[in-house]
């Protein structure tokens, strides 16, 4: 700053270069702003970290559930995406249930607690495949098809299985 201030008395000089000089040696919003989102979010991963090793540990964890997401395949193989979470006990809707109750299931739904490092069994047709959830609860799994899958067909049938268990109503 005192560089810039001695210059203005030495030589004057245009508003924007004053401009530019202060810019220039400020660090950018965006960088700044981008430096705190990565902060928040290595924070966030730690303490879904510690969580976790707690839950784990004091058995804490509620039963869990797969939550399969739609998938989709071709004659050769399957494609399935989904994700491990805590059960909180949603049940689906009724046609009187109050906005409040609804309110609740709406939120119970939005916060989810994920279950990382579980792994997840998939069959389909006696071909196995196991996977393990990545740090928010999700898996994805490639299964090959024993034989040519007909093309017309829109529905297949693919059983999941949790093989680690995390509480005493799993075991």
């Amino acid at each position: 700053m005192f560089r810039i201030a001695k210059r203005l008395v030495e030589k004057p000089i245009l508003e924007n270069q004053v401009f530019n000089i202060v810019n220039s040696k400020l660090p950018s919003v965006s960088r700044l702003k981008g430096k705190l989102i990565r902060a928040i979010s290595d924070i966030d991963d730690k303490l879904d970290t510690l969580k976790h090793r707690l839950k784990k540990r004091l058995d804490l964890y509620k039963p869990l559930q797969i939550v399969p997401y739609r998938g989709f395949g071709n004659e050769n193989e399957l494609w399935i995406k989904g994700r491990v979470l805590e059960d909180k006990g949603i049940r689906l809707p009724e046609d009187d249930d109050s906005f409040w109750e609804n309110i609740l299931s709406m939120y119970k739904r939005f916060q989810s607690d994920e279950v990382p490092g579980v792994r997840v069994k998939a069959t389909f047709q006696g071909n196995e495949q196991t996977v393990i959830t990545d740090a928010e609860g999700y898996f994805e799994i490639r299964i090959k098809a024993p034989y040519v899958l007909a093309i017309g067909r829109a529905w297949y049938e693919v059983h999941l299985e949790l093989l680690d268990r995390f509480n005493r109503e799993d075991r």
